[in-house]
């Protein structure tokens, strides 16, 4: 016997084993409920099929597909779970195959609805996703519809059949069952209410105005009807007795706590129903509390303990949240019920603040004794993100409605956490588990493709962007717009990212997410097209005022101040971010920038030692932020010579020559520059002859013929198709493209020296080499660079500035920061000089003063440019 099961849960059996291979394929599986659910039972034409579940495939790569999943199905379930009338049409077999789904509707359809109900779990496949099957989509839309509301009949003439037999305390329960079917139904609510005064739960009464008011909230921003508010208010006025209402004594002996925002207190839930099921009251404080705990920032207070106050505290039962939440210091406290009719049970919890405000509302839908535990997992997967109310926290709140796994929603918690703290190495670890339990879980891809984009890892973020696109369909339509600003703004495609981050904040301007990405992609692509890190202020700053404690915003902040010479401003972030985070990411850069700006020996000591224990990725965070941004160049070269002293492999020797080399080339110590770049030659030739080719190119720079056309010569013999792949990550940024450097730098010396003739070779030499798809924008633009470079020597400004203006932009921005030939800083200044040529001093200002905003690299030319502004 076959026994699928859609309403709530969905399984698969036969002979009692669970049929895993079908489970694991979402179409395949999704074809077989549709062949066994959909009405009025028939054959269905191969044609309608193809249409539902492979649109996107034409006619004969369809049926193939159509083929290879009934063959699939046979060899798992049996040569007899579907069979043919003819070719062209399918349906499953009559024996040997059952669905919950049809077996309610035969229920009711018998006049049975208590046995219809049992059998209503949940909604039609909840969560289940067939991708690229709108056609499905739909149909399974409009059957979940259809059959919600069959079963909200059958349970109100349930409740109805309670009631007129006098069975109060059943009708409520059954009135309740109504009101999750139909959770926004002011008229199902006020039964419930009515129903649960007549009962006796004056507590319920109030319990349950709070959860149908918090409902609508959430959903819909509204406040219940007058009508439900008046009703309410009638019962309250009934049920206000001095006499019961008044306070009795509490438990002296037990003082108050000092409140913890992370903390949760679970009291024991009310069991209505099954004497048996007694034991549930206290036991859902030990499984709430099993699940909960070290989800993300959570955690809860101690079963043990609790219920040893619980039981001797006598406090008014209205109170009780309150008093358990103070006593243990508990910033939230969970009150809740379990519901038992006809052996199926319903849990519902609701999640107050210490002060007795409501947070938010959960509900199960329902199952028997022995699924328990299933239904813990539901309450606690919804009650986990329901706390988080503040703006930033909307793609928290999704996450546990895109997983069906209370393991890799905890595991998603856990990285949100440290990914919100800008610890991101650990957030990595937690969204990595989080898909390795949910490997359709298209927020954790999305945020594990953000976290190692913010580690440097581009290659992975790409795959994990890739991932959650895969999965797309899990997403709501403005999430699918941050998912595909996130892979243009990933693939270097700036102004598509911002079009889309733009779009989202002017529809949703309550998004913190979307502000923060808008902002963090400004940062990042301004000075690429001639505007200053500063333009991204504002979405930084509207980030902050719908998440006070966002810390990345705030490090963004701390450097738009220095650039603008905000310096207290810079200091007051810097203590702030520190305060929030002392553990996270960017604690240590932030610290050393602090201590290098006001000159602090002790601290700076302190700091450098730190560093020298810390990630390679944060001492280079680091280090880019004192010289950038602290306006103490000195101390930068002196930081560089100290890791000189430690540091033992020949990459990362050569790196701090050469990123020393740009500091003093920035205090116009060219020959110091130099003898720097000789000291890293050996230990990385090709990066050293670029950077040395490319500082005698600079058109600042004294002119040194005899050294221009030793390097020429230099250039010349080399063999650049030789040059070993670097494994550095700083390094690698040219892997594959010396050959393309070396005839753009041989071009830019020779235009120098004012061999157009040779330069214009030089060009040609570049144009015809072969162009890796992944580097192909990069190479056309060093061709319009150089094209640029010659129009200016020959004194066409209008050329120049046409060349300049064709290059594209699409480049990821840990490229720009990382080579000084990605940054595009020579065609950036180049730019300045040709606006400046025609008159245009405005333009060339903005394009002056974006220089040196983000990459130690562009150093050596911000003397330059200031002095042009």
């Amino acid at each position: 016997m076959i026994e699928l099961r859609t309403l709530g849960t969905l399984d698969l059996r036969q002979d009692g084993e669970e049929v895993t291979a079908v489970l694991h394929q979402p179409k395949r599986l999704g074809l077989l409920a549709y062949l066994a659910i959909a009405t009025p039972r028939r054959y269905h034409r191969r044609d309608a099929l193809l249409a539902m579940f492979w649109p996107e495939l034409d006619q004969s790569h369809a049926r193939a597909a159509l083929r290879r999943a009934i063959y699939f199905l046979r060899q798992a379930l049996g040569d007899h779970v579907i069979v043919g009338r003819g070719d062209e049409e399918l349906t499953i077999a009559e024996t040997g195959f059952t669905s919950d789904a049809a077996d309610f509707e035969l229920a009711l359809t018998a006049g049975n609805p208590a046995a219809a109900i049992a059998l209503y779990r949940g909604d039609l496949l909840e969560g289940f996703f067939v991708s690229q099957a709108p056609e499905f989509e739909r149909w399974l839309d409009l059957e979940r519809s259809r059959l919600r509301d069959r079963a909200a009949s059958a349970v109100k003439s349930l409740a109805d059949e309670a009631e007129k037999e006098g069975n109060i305390q059943d009708a409520a329960q059954w009135a309740h069952r109504m009101a999750l079917l139909q959770p926004f139904d002011e008229v199902v609510f006020r039964r419930v209410a009515g129903l649960l005064e007549r009962s006796g739960d004056r507590a319920g009464v109030a319990r349950a105005f709070e959860e149908f008011s918090g409902r609508l909230k959430d959903a819909y921003e509204i406040e219940p009807s007058a009508e439900t508010t008046a009703f309410i208010n009638r019962i309250r006025t009934r049920q206000a007795d001095p006499a019961s209402t008044a306070p009795r004594a509490t438990t002296p002996a037990l003082a108050p706590q000092p409140t913890a925002p992370r903390a949760i207190a679970i009291l024991p839930f009310t069991v209505v129903g099954s004497p048996t099921l007694a034991y549930l009251g206290e036991g859902m404080v030990d499984l709430l509390s099993t699940q909960l705990e070290g989800a993300g920032d959570l955690r809860t207070i101690d079963p043990r303990a609790l219920l040893t106050f619980v039981r001797s505290d006598q406090t008014p039962e209205a109170l009780r949240g309150k008093s358990v939440a103070a006593r243990f210091g508990a910033g939230f406290y969970l009150q809740g019920n379990v519901f038992e009719a006809g052996g199926r049970l319903q849990m519902s919890g609701s999640l107050y603040r210490h002060d007795g405000e409501l947070v938010a509302t959960a509900e199960t839908r329902g199952g028997v004794e022995t699924d328990i535990f299933e239904l813990v997992d539901d309450l606690a997967r919804q009650l986990l993100v329901a706390r988080n109310k503040t703006p930033g926290a909307r793609v928290t709140r999704l996450a546990a409605l895109t997983t069906g796994s209370l393991p890799a929603l905890k595991a998603y918690l856990r990285g949100e956490h440290d990914f919100r703290q800008a610890k991101y190495f650990d957030a990595i670890d937690s969204f990595q588990e989080a898909v390795g339990h949910d490997a359709a879980f298209a927020l954790a891809y999305y945020r594990l493709a953000a976290a190692t984009a913010a580690s440097a890892m581009p290659e992975l973020a790409r795959e994990a962007a890739g991932r959650a696109n895969d999965h797309r369909e899990r997403l709501a339509p403005r999430d699918r717009l941050l998912l595909d600003a996130q892979r243009a703004w990933l693939t270097g495609s700036a102004a598509e990212a911002e079009s889309l981050y733009q779009a989202i904040v002017a529809n949703f301007p309550e998004d913190m997410e979307a502000w923060f990405l808008l902002g963090d992609l400004l940062f990042h692509s301004n000075p690429l097209r001639g505007r200053s890190i500063a333009g991204a202020r504002h979405a930084f700053e509207r980030a902050l005022e719908l998440e006070p404690d966002h810390v990345t915003s705030m490090v963004h902040l701390v450097r738009i101040a220095a650039v603008e010479g905000r310096l207290a401003e810079r200091d007051q972030l810097i203590d702030r971010i520190i305060a929030l985070s002392p553990e996270g990411d960017s604690a240590l850069p932030m610290r050393a920038l602090r201590e290098f700006s006001r000159k602090n020996e002790s601290g700076i000591a302190a700091v450098t030692e730190e560093l020298h224990r810390a990630r390679a990725l944060t001492i280079g965070i680091a280090f880019s932020d004192i010289a950038l941004y602290s306006g103490n160049l000195p101390a930068a070269e002196t930081l560089g010579r100290t890791f000189l002293r430690t540091v033992r492999s020949d990459d990362l020797r050569a790196l701090c020559h050469i990123v020393l080399a740009h500091l003093l080339g920035a205090e116009g110590q060219w020959e110091a520059a130099d003898a720097e770049l000789a000291v890293a030659q050996p230990l990385e030739p090709a990066w050293s002859l670029e950077v040395r080719s490319l500082f005698a190119a600079l058109p600042f720079v004294p002119l040194n013929a005899d050294r221009i056309n030793a390097l020429r010569q230099e250039l010349t013999e080399w063999n650049a198709d030789a040059a070993q792949p670097s494994l550095n990550l700083a390094f690698a940024a040219h892997n594959g493209l010396h050959a393309h450097l070396r005839e753009y730098l041989l071009g830019l010396l020779a235009s120098r020296m004012g061999d157009e003739v040779e330069a214009r070779a030089s060009l040609s030499r570049l144009e015809i080499l072969d162009r890796p798809l992944v580097s192909a924008t990069f190479i056309a633009n060093l061709a319009l660079s150089l094209r640029a470079v010659i129009a200016w020597a020959r004194g066409d400004a209008r050329a120049t500035l046409r060349f300049l203006e064709a290059i594209r932009v699409e480049v990821w921005f840990q490229l720009t920061v990382a080579s000084p030939f990605f940054s595009q800083c020579f065609d950036r200044y180049l730019r300045g000089e040709a606006l400046s040529a025609l008159g245009r001093a405005g333009e060339a200002a903005g394009w002056y003063s974006a220089i040196a905003e983000r990459s130690p690299f562009e150093l050596i030319f911000k003397e330059a440019a200031a002095r042009r502004i």
